[in-house]
């Protein structure tokens, strides 16, 4: 199950959010064995965020995901993501931070499962 969620200083429409929604449903399946059938998503818009002590538009995006994923497919994912953030939000990538943990244990359905 992936957990993605957007933090930034910038307030977005709903036309936004729907299609940042969209986008990761499908760019989630760049990773193997990810679907966005088990995607959640977090978006907080409008927040106060600072970047080099300025409040310029800044997005950081925390990713968590169920088992480990190759580096290769990661780097192949945060690319896509933050390009289409950036066609989206209009956020430039260089004021795009993501960070990506991956996790061998994960609750869901009033239980724990294990990789």
């Amino acid at each position: 199950m992936p957990f993605i969620r957007f933090s930034t200083n910038k307030k977005l429409s709903t036309a936004q959010n729907m299609t940042l929604k969209k986008d990761c449903g499908e760019l989630v399946e760049l990773l193997p064995e990810k679907t966005e059938s088990a995607l959640m998503l977090h978006i907080e818009d409008d927040q106060v965020m600072y970047y080099q002590g300025k409040d310029d538009e800044t997005m950081y995006i925390d990713m968590r995901l169920f088992g480990h994923v190759s580096r290769k497919d990661k780097e192949k994912f945060a690319k896509s993501l933050m390009e289409s953030v950036e066609k989206i939000t209009g956020i430039p990538s260089d004021h795009q931070f993501l960070t990506m943990s991956e996790y061998d244990q994960w609750g869901m359905q009033g239980g724990l499962i294990h990789k």
